[in-house]
């Protein structure tokens, strides 16, 4: 499998689970945090989670330092206050006294330095704590927007959307001509039908597809079936009984009977995508990617919402014609004279 397109599929899958959320879901739900916003606060989440156990080891070794110097300067004080008895019989020792004070001071001073960068460091742990907080509340509130956002009605939408190859990409894959059409090993990941009702996914007369049902009118089994479905590759007799996107190879610009019509010296066409009758629909194999998983919620929704414009428009600009210069007006002019002054004839 190409890795390029392995990856085009992954991001498909999850483009076509956050446009089912969106799409699907009913306009009450309009001011919870979309799916950007969600992970963006999820990593914010977790960045405050990760900023405050740094600081708190931080913490944690800096305290570690701060009892060390200070058992360093009781050792250094005992032996100060030793240096200043021993000083009152022994004059060698007085010389001691004045270096060890130093030294003592010296470590007084680093260690209230230190003290002060761990009340730096509390502070600082303290706000990633508190932004920690509120930001856990928000994505908890988010996590429960989302569950309530997963409770729907899915009675409104059409249950079953089918995938197929056309003839043209079968036949591409199967002799390895160029192509951008995907193969049903890829789109097998997006299948989500009952493969013992419907067949299994195999290799069948050289090409990756689905086999034979082991039942007749096996499309009946989801008639009591409320789970919206994804079919790919259909079995023979149910692709006629649902919604079908069918993808082809380069599919691109095609016009309708109303794009005949010019206005405003303004053309429009179709491009990329065709849809009958929101039943039927056909899209480019070359953008296959983002084209599905919109034309999905589309033929699910009963073909209100989508984020994809089938319809261009091109601006045709006037040009300048001036009859005169036109080589039928020359002519017209020529056999006028011609016959007026009786040229070549009289």
């Amino acid at each position: 499998m190409n890795p390029k397109v392995s990856l085009g599929l992954e991001i498909t899958l999850i483009c076509a689970g956050l446009l089912s959320l969106w799409l699907v879901l009913d306009y009450q739900y309009a001011h919870a945090l979309n799916y950007t916003e969600f992970k963006d606060l999820e990593q914010k989440v977790g960045e405050s989670e990760i900023q405050f156990k740094e600081t708190s080891r931080q913490i944690v070794d800096l305290k570690v330092q701060i009892r060390q110097l200070e058992y360093e300067l009781e050792t250094q004080e005992r032996v100060l206050n030793n240096t200043r008895t021993d000083s009152k019989t022994n004059w060698n020792a007085i010389p001691k006294i004045e270096l060890m004070e130093r030294s003592v001071a010296s470590l007084g001073t680093i260690i209230d330095e230190k003290k002060t960068e761990l009340s730096e460091l509390e502070v600082k742990r303290q706000g990633y704590y508190d932004t920690a907080e509120a930001l856990n509340e928000q994505y908890q509130k988010g996590l429960l927007q989302r569950a309530e956002q997963n409770k729907f009605d899915p009675s409104g939408y059409t249950k079953l959307i089918g995938i197929s190859l056309s003839e043209s990409c079968t036949e591409l894959i199967r002799n390895n001509y160029n192509h951008t059409c995907p193969t049903y090993r890829q789109l097998y990941q997006l299948d989500s039908s009952n493969l013992d009702v419907s067949g299994k996914f195999g290799v069948h007369d050289g090409l990756f597809s689905r086999g034979d049902s082991n039942f007749k009118q096996s499309w009946r089994w989801y008639d009591t079936d409320p789970t919206l479905r994804i079919i790919v590759d259909p079995p023979a007799g149910q692709r006629d009984r649902i919604k079908m996107i069918t993808i082809e190879n380069n599919f691109h610009t095609y016009f309708e009977l109303e794009d005949r019509l010019v206005a405003n010296n303004t053309r429009t066409f179709q491009e990329w995508r065709f849809v009958d009758n929101c039943h039927n629909a056909v899209i480019n194999s070359g953008n296959w990617t983002s084209m599905l998983p919109d034309t999905i919620n589309y033929l699910r929704g009963g073909c209100v919402h989508t984020l994809f414009n089938d319809t261009k428009s091109v601006v045709m600009n006037s040009t300048e014609w001036n009859p005169i210069d036109s080589p039928n007006y020359q002519y017209r002019l020529w056999l006028e004279n011609a016959i007026k002054n009786c040229l070549g004839l009289c």
